[in-house]
């Protein structure tokens, strides 16, 4: 009878260690690929340089540039704005001279999601911005000058 009990005590504890794994390997695998807190602190160290040289690129002020990474350089994307592209880069440059840089990573819903570095700004101020005020885009102010977005699309 003590045997029992000690092979039920040593499968309950099997079993609750498999199910901490599952429920360890789901949360570690939605924080790095979900655009928030958790991935943005993983990710922002290989991020920020590139947006500190978006933000050095000469950009005239009106105008927005898609950008793509070759290297550690920045250059003009050969296909143009309207290519929505994941791992693009997009500057858009103000006539008030304040700038916002996208960084798509794609995933989300309906593959749109990402960053946006964007410095003395407000939320709301980077939605109307970036996306044009589109309703479809929810954009939210994480750390710094940090902002992740997704789309609220069905």
């Amino acid at each position: 009878m003590k045997r029992w009990g000690l092979v039920l005590k040593v499968l309950k504890y099997l079993i609750l260690g498999f199910l901490g794994c599952i429920f360890a390997f789901f949360f570690c695998f939605h924080a790095m690929f979900s655009v928030g807190y958790a991935n943005l602190s993983f990710s922002q160290f290989s991020m920020k340089p590139f947006a500190e040289k978006a933000y050095a690129y000469p950009n005239p002020p009106g105008q927005n540039t898609l950008l793509s990474l070759q290297g550690d350089k920045l250059v003009p994307a050969k296909h143009g704005l309207s290519y929505f592209r994941t791992g693009s880069v997009y500057l858009h440059h103000t006539q008030s001279d304040k700038r916002f840089v996208t960084f798509d990573t794609g995933g989300g819903h309906l593959g749109k999601q990402g960053y946006v570095y964007a410095e003395n700004s407000t939320a709301e101020e980077v939605h109307q911005v970036a996306f044009s005020g589109y309703e479809g885009m929810a954009v939210r102010a994480l750390f710094g000058a940090w902002y992740g977005y997704d789309s609220l699309e069905e």
